[in-house]
């Protein structure tokens, strides 16, 4: 039981947290700094498919850097998110 309690307070459950950055685009903590370490500006984006357009540009100027995992996490997570969001069902 104690290293759970160890494990639960290590956790930063702000870094998952959901924010609405624009009107719409929804993004949280650990995506935003990871989209800055890349610089990408996301807050001038007008919706989470411009958004995922720029993440695109930059991975496929990257590609051949096998230090991207971090950046296509976030461009998933963003799909993913953008097609529940976004989708007419």
């Amino acid at each position: 039981m104690n290293n759970f309690n160890e494990i639960i307070n290590s956790l930063d459950f702000e870094l998952d947290e959901l924010k609405q950055v624009k009107k719409n685009i929804y993004l949280n903590n650990r995506e935003m700094q990871i989209l800055k370490m890349y610089d990408i500006d996301f807050q001038n984006c007008v919706d989470m498919n411009d958004l995922l357009f720029k993440i695109d540009n930059v991975l496929n100027d990257l590609y051949d850097n096998s230090d991207i995992e971090d950046l296509e996490w976030v461009s998933s997570s963003i799909s993913e998110r953008n097609y529940y969001m976004n989708t007419n069902k």
